[in-house]
């Protein structure tokens, strides 16, 4: 599974260059694409299709197969906020991410502020949602594994979502040709990265609600709901200029939101099918939104 996925990584950003029109250029302005020193199309296709990317993809992903998972829960660990600088993530998670129960069946993994899309490894704000949220869906799907609502995230997670934002960032920093303001909408984002993350299908974008409508396609747990009727099928969703994934897992929702919120960083959420309502209802509260309707797209992949 490692050495496959990593290869449909490299084969997908190799071919990715011969059918995009668009120039591929980071800023070398932005402090997190330094490592990469790419100034142009012609080096992002020559880095692309290098031994390093395809040894940083494949140890990636390889990673996931030696992660031991925790046996039974800690309640006396504590959060410990990482003072790293550096643009590489070490393998062994230096943290404990405590689960935090909201209401009565939401139960969410919080980072602390420092482990963010806009702020891991010293960054300073980024638009890189879009992409974060089909890394995070890629890599949840080629080894999909629930968070226990009993213990501390698990090392693969916590491993999961750091190398997801960091990916993610990368490739914005690319496509973004050194404009840190542009949006990407989850089509646009989706084609750039289709053959990288082995994406299937897109469908159109839709209007929904995260507050409860009395037409059943107006609402997002519809379009939800169809998603987990399909194989491998997350639903994007996109409020306030911010995207999250969410993913259906057996009689489960999993939220995943990279996003910067104040007093935290990331963070993942989980609630029964039963429950979307609630667990819909505690995102709307949590991230202060002031309106309900977003757009919604469901993802296909391998």
């Amino acid at each position: 599974m490692a050495k496959e996925l990593g290869q449909s990584f490299n084969k997908g950003l190799v071919n990715q260059h011969e059918n995009e029109q668009h120039e591929i250029i980071v800023s070398h302005d932005d402090e997190n694409s330094k490592d990469l020193e790419i100034s142009s199309a012609q080096e992002a296709e020559k880095y692309y299709n290098s031994q390093e990317w395809e040894r940083k993809v494949n140890e990636i992903i390889a990673t996931y197969e030696n992660i031991r998972h925790p046996t039974k829960p800690n309640h006396h660990a504590q959060i410990q906020h990482s003072t790293s600088q550096t643009t590489s993530i070490s393998p062994g998670p230096q943290m404990t991410v405590l689960p935090v129960q909201n209401g009565n069946n939401v139960i969410s993994w919080h980072f602390p502020p420092t482990h963010s899309q806009s702020t891991l490894n010293g960054r300073s704000g980024s638009n890189a949602c879009t992409f974060i949220a089909l890394i995070l869906t890629k890599l949840h799907l080629a080894a999909p594994e629930i968070p226990r609502a009993n213990q501390p995230l698990s090392p693969t997670w916590i491993y999961r979502m750091l190398q997801g934002i960091e990916i993610g960032n990368k490739f914005y920093d690319s496509f973004s040709a050194g404009n840190p303001g542009i949006m990407f909408g989850v089509k646009d984002a989706a084609q750039k990265v289709q053959r990288s993350v082995e994406i299937t299908s897109v469908g159109p974008e839709l209007p929904a609600d995260i507050a409860r409508q009395p037409v059943a396609t107006a609402n997002l747990p519809y379009h939800i709901e169809l998603a987990s009727m399909m194989h491998h099928t997350a639903s994007l969703f996109i409020i306030n200029q911010k995207t999250v994934a969410f993913v259906s897992m057996g009689q489960n929702i999993l939220l995943l939101d990279s996003h910067f919120h104040g007093s935290s960083g990331a963070y993942l959420a989980l609630a029964p099918k039963s429950s979307i309502w609630e667990l819909l209802r505690w995102f709307k509260t949590f991230n202060g939104f002031q309106h309900s309707m977003g757009t919604v797209t469901n993802v296909s992949f391998t």
